[in-house]
């Protein structure tokens, strides 16, 4: 992707889950040319965009594009939401260029910890706009980090509602509906999110998708969802290897198992954790279960 030329991000894809932070996905063509393009609903959006020559749209598109690269070329976190805020304060009383900055401002927030900041500017850009489907994306992925998966399920289905083909709105739901503990719907979602996108893009959705074929006893097809990611990505996918690992030393292969184990934790210790795995990471209760099972006779290798 070209520097000059990089549209504002999304951010937010639910990985594995709770969701984590993402520059992977990108906002749609973000002003459509500065059209603006979003079909804003608020009576003042047409009138703002009417009192605008070519010659004005030209110009507040090309001091968009360069205060948008700045934002998102910023070293912190904290400097670039200190960007996207002089964004807001210039382009006051422009709806379609306030809502994608409100969308990627309260991404910013959001990696700070700041999820009640970050609601409220997402809140804004729904407001502003109901139909764009950045801020639903990004909304649900906070509502997922404070347990609010209820509205995080619904956040994603107006996302799929405008675009069904949206494979991060797909796995997102995954993430929801597996916290949920409706499996059956959770494989589905995440089914959908690989027909569209492939594992190359959403890695995770192949994780999670065998972690809900495993709770629902789909044991051999689990198995070998996880073998296949792991031959892609070897050393580079500890999630799935971890639950690789507790699976095999389940079936009754202790020594492949803890092998296994070994080499995913060495690459991310955070697997040890029964708090990190259970509350943050969501396990499923039957991959839950291996875990304290496997912890009660390891205990080195588990906290």
């Amino acid at each position: 992707m070209q520097q000059a030329s990089r549209p504002w991000s999304r951010w937010f894809e639910a990985e594995p889950a709770p969701p984590e932070l993402s520059r992977s996905r990108q906002m749609r063509c973000y002003l459509a040319a500065l059209g603006f393009g979003l079909a804003a609903k608020p009576a003042r959006a047409a009138q703002t965009k009417s009192a605008l020559s070519t010659e004005d749209k030209i110009a507040i598109l090309k001091e968009v594009q360069s205060m948008g690269d700045v934002a998102m070329s910023a070293p912190t976190v904290e400097e670039e939401e200190a960007a996207w805020t002089k964004m807001l304060e210039r382009f006051a009383g422009l709806p379609d260029i306030e809502v994608r900055v409100r969308s990627n401002r309260g991404n910013s927030l959001a990696r700070q910890g700041k999820l009640k900041e970050a609601l409220e500017d997402y809140n804004r850009a729904i407001e502003l706009v109901p139909e764009a489907v950045d801020p639903h994306l990004n909304r649900g992925a906070v509502y997922e980090s404070l347990g609010r998966l209820e509205d995080a399920l619904l956040d994603y289905d107006v996302v799929l509602q405008q675009d069904p083909g949206d494979p991060a709105a797909w796995n997102n739901r995954g993430n929801a509906l597996l916290g949920l503990q409706r499996f059956e719907e959770a494989k589905d979602s995440f089914q959908q999110a690989l027909d569209i996108s492939g594992s190359q893009r959403f890695a995770f959705a192949g994780v999670n998708l065998a972690l809900a074929q495993y709770e629902l006893g789909e044991d051999d097809n689990a198995v070998q969802t996880l073998r296949k990611l792991l031959a892609r990505y070897a050393e580079a996918f500890p999630d799935a290897r971890a639950a690789y690992a507790l699976i095999l030393w389940d079936k009754g292969d202790p020594i492949l198992g803890e092998s296994e184990w070994d080499r995913a934790t060495a690459a991310d210790p955070r697997y040890r954790s029964a708090e990190w795995v259970q509350g943050f990471r969501r396990w499923p209760p039957r991959l839950l279960g291996i875990f304290k099972r496997f912890g009660a006779t390891t205990s080195v290798k588990v906290k």
